[in-house]
């Protein structure tokens, strides 16, 4: 899962990247951008965040607790929901 993570979001980091180019020539050469490259670029944004989602945002809560020791892992994981509801 968190390669088949990585590797989709290379895949669509590239091709933002290279729409984002041709769009940037269009508007060098003419003044103004293709709709379809433009909308191409906003869909590869969505696109690359599902990716980030399947793998990269989980591991930001379960990295932390999974380095703890275990007598520590209950209390660091629920100490932000505790922070929450002070505020």
């Amino acid at each position: 899962m968190f390669l088949t993570s990585t590797v989709l979001m290379l895949v669509c980091f590239i091709v933002w990247t290279a729409l984002e180019a041709t769009y940037e020539q269009q508007v060098d050469a003419g003044g103004i951008g293709s709709p379809g490259v433009a909308k191409g670029v906003l869909a590869m944004i969505f696109l690359y965040n599902a990716a980030f989602n399947i793998a990269w945002a989980p591991l930001q809560v379960t990295y932390v607790v999974e380095i703890l020791p275990y007598d520590l892992r209950a209390r660091v994981r629920y100490a932000p929901l505790e922070l929450v509801k002070v505020c």
